[in-house]
């Protein structure tokens, strides 16, 4: 999978990202979550605004997008299958598993980024 043609990504903790993820936040505070589950965004968002910053496991991720568990671990075998995302074992505790995008990932999401913050006319 390779970007449209006429973008170049540079990856930055862009601010619509965190917009994004607050504005759906403060959303389930007015209407229940299921009228608008869309687990496989809110994990590239999440990903997205930590890249570079923290390191995010499952369970972050869980109480983050708040979503059961097998729905989340349902996406990230698509979002890895897709390439967007990458699970790996903790170095040290083998029990926990690591999240991260990947650099196609991160392309994506800057360039959509980029592309909802221009601006239209």
């Amino acid at each position: 999978m390779t970007l449209p043609s006429g973008y170049e990504t540079t990856v930055t903790n862009h601010p619509l990202a965190k917009e994004m993820y607050d504005s759906r936040q403060r959303r389930a505070r007015f209407f229940p979550r299921s009228l608008f589950n869309e687990p496989a965004w809110d994990v590239l968002l999440v990903l997205y605004i930590h890249h570079g910053v923290s390191r995010l496991c499952i369970k972050d991720v869980l109480q983050m997008i708040d979503t059961p568990q097998t729905t989340l671990l349902r996406w990230l075998k698509t979002l890895e299958d897709e390439n967007f995302v990458s699970v790996r074992k903790h170095p040290f505790d083998r029990r926990v598993s690591i999240l991260d995008l990947t650099e196609l990932g991160l392309s994506y999401m800057a360039a959509y980024l980029e592309e909802m913050s221009a601006p239209r006319g």
